[in-house]
């Protein structure tokens, strides 16, 4: 009676995990059609910045515990990116590093 308890759980277990599974695979392939293009970049990269992804979040007041929320909120939206398809973050820190270079070659002209 216990074991027939006992794999009844276990198999409803199997078949929550297989459904949250194919949520995740769904989920997955709208992710990339919508940030897997050009313009879908530009606006993950934009919705990443208002996240504040790379920045930190300390502030020395309470402002740091709204930092960490938005950061949360851009992280796990990076990660779940990322996951369904890693070619779009690549494709991000291509953007990133060629943002840099720029702010470099801007910063090095007042120098000349």
């Amino acid at each position: 009676m216990a074991f027939k308890r006992l794999e009844e759980k276990r198999k409803k277990a199997a078949e929550e995990a297989r459904d949250e599974f194919l949520k995740d695979q769904e989920f997955g392939i709208k992710l990339r059609k919508v940030f897997g293009s050009s313009e879908g970049i530009v606006v993950l990269d934009w919705i990443l910045d208002q996240c504040g992804v790379l920045d930190t979040i300390f502030t020395g007041n309470s402002q740091t515990f709204y930092n960490s929320g938005r950061q949360d909120f851009g992280n796990d939206l990076l990660a779940r990116i990322t996951k369904a398809d890693p070619g779009i973050y690549h494709r991000l820190i291509d953007i990133w590093t060629k943002d840099i270079e720029e702010r470099k070659i801007e910063a090095m002209k007042g120098f000349d």
